[in-house]
C-alpha cells in the first residue's frame, strides 16, 4: 500500500436545512490491512448518490485536509498527496466486456466516460504482458508499440485462431491471484482476428471462454485486474453483491482489505453488512419518499443538480448491532450445529487414547497464530473486553502486558483488526519466562510487523504502568504458588483502575502432564473470593467439544495477602478434586467425544493435584 496519500475522514450531507456526517474508517498508520466502509439502506436512500458525489469531489482535487462541496455533499480529507481513485459505479455494465480484449481499438477509443474505469486500456496492457511470454524475444513489445496498428495485426498472427489456448504467465501476480480466487487456471485465446478472450481451464479438462463465464466470475476478474493494475488508494464500489455468491463476496472483501487502503462500498446484502472484514457500516435514509398530493397536470423541471438536496440521515451501526444481528445469527447457529455433529462423528472415529496419553508427557506445544485473516474465537472475546474497557472512560492508547506470551499468538491475532474495530491503539508488552522461547517470540512479532516490548524479566516493567494484564491460557498450567504469584505480578504492573483479562479453555482439548482445567464458573468464583470482581463471556470452540471463555476483572486497590489467596485457591482445588473423583468413579463407558475429553480432564486434574500435594509439581 502506498504511503503518503490522503484519505477521506469525513463526508457531510446537507439537504432541506439539515446536515449529517459520516466519519469514515481510514488508515491512520502504516498497516497490513486497509479499511472498508459500507453504506446500506433502502433503494433511493442516497447510496449511489453519495458514491458519485464523492467521486466528483475527489476528482476536483480536495486534498491536504481541504474540503470540497458538491451538490449537498462536502468531503474532508486527511493531509497528504492526492489519492489515486478507482470508481466502480455500475460495474456490471462493463464487466461482461472487459475479458474480450479488442485489439483494434486505438488509444483514443480506449478512453471511457469520466465515471467509468479505464478498463479497456487496463485489459489491453494486461494482455500485452501475457502475449510477450509467447513471442520471440526480438518481437516482444511495449504498450506504446502495441498502439501501432500494423504491429498489433502482425503480432496477433503468431497466435492460432480459436484452435489453441495459451497459458497466462504463471509468475504474474494478477494471474496468480485470479487463479486463487476463481479456482481455475487462466489462459487466453485468439477468438477473432481482432479479439482475444480469457479462458478458464479446470482439472477435468473443461475450458470456458470469457463470454461463458458466470456473471460472478466476470465481476470478480474485472475488479481484481482493475485494482491490481491501478493500485488505488481509495476504491468506491456500488452494489458489491451484484452477481456474486456470498463465498465470492467474502473473497472480494478479503482481497480489497489486503490491497486497498480505503474502500467505500454500497450494498443491500446482509453478508456484506455483517462481515467481520467491514470496519464501519452506515445506514442511510432519505426524506424524498412519498406520492405528490394533488399533482398538477404540468410541472416545471430542473436537473437534480440544481434542485435542493433532500434531507438525508446516516446512522453508524454500532450500538444498534445487537438489535439487528439477532435474526442473522440463526445462520451461524445452524452452521455451528452441523460443525458439532461433524466434530462428534470424527472424534468418535479417532479415539486414539494411547496416542493422546503419550503426548501428555512431552513438552507442551505453544499455540501459534492462525493463517486466517481474522482473529480466532478466543481473541474475539478479548477484543470485546478491550472495546468495553476503552469506551468508559474514553482511551485512545491501551498498554497491555501479556504474561506468558508464548510465541505472541494473542498480540498477532489482535493485530488482524484495525484500530477502528478495536477503538484504540494497543501497545503490547509480551513477557515469556522461557529464554529460548523469548527469542522466538521477538522474531515472531517482528515478522508480523508488531512493535512490542519483550522484556528479559518482569522486573524490567515498571509498576503501575499498564492498563490491562492478560493471562491467556496459562493459569491451568500453574501450581498454587505460581498461580498466585502470576496474578499478583500482573496486578502490580497495573495503574488503577486496572483490569485483568483471563482467557482459558474448558475442558482440555488434549492431555497435559500437569494441569488443572477450570470450569468458567469456578475460576470466576476464585477471582471474586480474591476481591477481583468482574464478568465472563463464553463461546463454543471445536464445534462445541469445548468452550473458550474470557474473564474480565477489576483489580482492587489492595489484593488480599498471598497467604489468604493461597487458602482460597487450595480450597477450590479440593472442590475440583472431589468433583473429578465423583465423575470418574460414576462413569461406566466412553460413548462420545465429550466423554473422552471429560475423562482426560478428570484424570489430569486428579494426577496434577496429587503431584502438587506430594511436592512433585512445584
Amino acid at each position: 500500500m502506498r504511503s503518503g496519500a490522503s484519505y477521506i475522514n469525513r463526508i457531510s450531507l446537507s439537504g432541506s436545512g439539515s446536515r449529517t456526517t459520516l466519519d469514515l474508517a481510514y488508515p491512520q498508520t502504516a498497516s497490513l490491512h486497509g479499511c472498508i466502509n459500507a453504506l446500506c439502506g433502502l433503494n433511493n436512500a442516497g447510496k449511489t448518490f453519495l458514491l458519485e458525489r464523492t467521486r466528483a469531489a475527489l476528482v476536483s482535487g480536495a486534498v491536504d485536509g481541504r474540503t470540497s462541496e458538491h451538490y449537498g455533499l462536502s468531503l474532508s480529507l486527511t493531509a497528504g498527496d492526492a489519492p489515486v481513485l478507482l470508481f466502480c459505479g455500475k460495474t456490471w455494465r462493463e464487466k461482461s466486456r472487459a475479458g474480450n480484449v479488442n485489439i483494434a481499438l486505438t488509444e483514443a477509443r480506449l478512453e471511457p466516460p469520466g465515471d467509468v474505469p479505464e478498463y479497456r486500456k487496463v485489459f489491453q496492457r494486461f494482455l500485452v504482458l501475457l502475449l510477450n511470454q509467447h513471442l520471440p524475444i526480438n518481437e516482444q513489445l511495449t504498450f506504446a508499440d502495441w498502439q501501432k496498428g500494423e504491429v498489433r495485426v502482425r503480432l496477433s498472427e503468431h497466435f492460432a485462431r480459436e484452435e489453441s489456448v495459451y497459458l497466462c504467465d504463471q509468475k504474474n501476480e494478477i494471474v496468480i491471484i485470479s487463479q486463487q480466487l476463481l479456482n481455475a487456471t487462466l489462459y487466453f485465446r485468439r477468438a477473432h482476428p481482432k479479439q482475444f478472450d480469457f479462458v478458464l481451464a479446470y482439472a477435468d479438462g473443461t475450458k470456458v471462454s470469457f463470454p461463458e463465464w458466470s456473471d460472478g466470475q466476470q465481476m470478480l476478474f474485472y475488479l481484481l485486474v482493475l485494482v491490481m493494475t491501478v493500485n488505488p488508494d481509495i476504491v468506491l464500489l456500488d452494489e458489491i453483491e451484484n452477481h456474486l455468491h456470498p463465498a465470492y463476496m467474502s473473497r472480494l472483501l478479503k482481497f480489497l482489505k489486503e490491497r486497498v487502503p480505503q474502500t467505500l462500498i454500497a450494498t443491500h446484502h446482509p453478508h456484506v453488512i455483517f462481515s467481520e472484514l467491514i470496519d464501519r457500516v452506515f445506514y442511510l435514509e432519505t426524506s424524498t419518499s412519498g406520492v405528490v398530493i394533488n399533482p398538477p397536470a404540468v410541472a416545471p423541471y430542473k436537473k437534480h443538480i440544481y434542485q435542493t438536496p433532500p434531507k438525508r440521515s446516516a446512522l453508524l451501526l454500532e450500538n444498534e448491532f445487537e438489535k439487528i444481528t439477532g435474526a442473522y445469527r440463526l445462520f451461524d447457529q445452524q452452521d455451528a450445529q452441523l460443525m458439532r455433529q461433524a466434530t462428534h462423528i470424527a472424534a468418535e472415529a479417532d479415539l486414539l487414547v494411547y496416542k493422546a496419553l503419550c503426548t501428555a508427557f512431552r513438552e507442551p506445544e505453544v499455540a501459534t497464530p492462525s493463517d486466517r485473516m481474522l482473529p480466532d474465537l478466543q481473541t474475539k472475546l478479548l477484543v470485546q473486553r478491550i472495546v468495553e474497557f476503552v469506551a468508559s472512560p474514553s482511551k485512545s492508547q491501551v498498554r497491555i502486558i501479556d504474561i506468558g506470551s508464548g510465541l505472541g499468538r494473542v498480540a498477532i491475532e489482535t493485530a488482524k483488526l484495525s484500530s477502528w474495530q478495536l477503538g484504540c491503539t494497543l501497545n503490547w508488552i509480551c513477557w515469556e519466562p522461557d529464554a529460548d522461547r523469548r527469542q522466538a517470540l521477538r522474531a515472531n512479532l517482528s515478522r508480523s510487523g508488531i512493535s512490542a516490548e519483550v522484556p528479559e524479566s518482569l522486573d524490567d516493567v515498571a509498576d503501575d504502568s499498564c492498563d490491562i494484564a492478560l493471562l491467556a491460557n496459562v493459569l491451568h498450567e500453574l501450581p498454587v504458588e505460581a498461580f498466585i504469584g502470576t496474578v499478583r505480578s500482573g496486578a502490580s504492573k497495573l495503574s488503577r483502575p486496572g483490569s485483568v483479562i483471563v482467557l482459558e479453555l474448558f475442558p482440555l482439548l488434549a492431555p497435559e502432564r500437569f494441569a488443572v482445567p477450570y470450569p468458567p464458573s469456578v475460576l470466576l468464583s476464585i477471582f471474586r473470593d480474591w476481591d477481583i470482581h468482574g464478568h465472563q463471556e463464553i463461546v463454543a470452540v471445536r464445534g462445541g467439544v469445548a468452550v473458550g471463555y474470557c474473564i474480565f476483572g477489576q483489580i482492587p486497590s489492595h489484593l488480599p495477602t498471598a497467604e489468604s489467596m493461597r487458602v482460597v485457591l487450595t480450597r477450590w482445588w479440593g472442590e475440583l478434586e472431589k468433583a473429578a473423583v465423583s465423575a470418574y468413579s460414576s462413569r461406566r463407558a466412553i460413548r462420545s467425544a465429550s466423554d473422552y475429553t471429560n475423562v482426560v480432564q478428570e484424570l489430569t486434574t486428579l494426577a496434577s493435584i496429587s503431584a502438587w500435594r506430594n511436592g512433585i509439581w512445584t
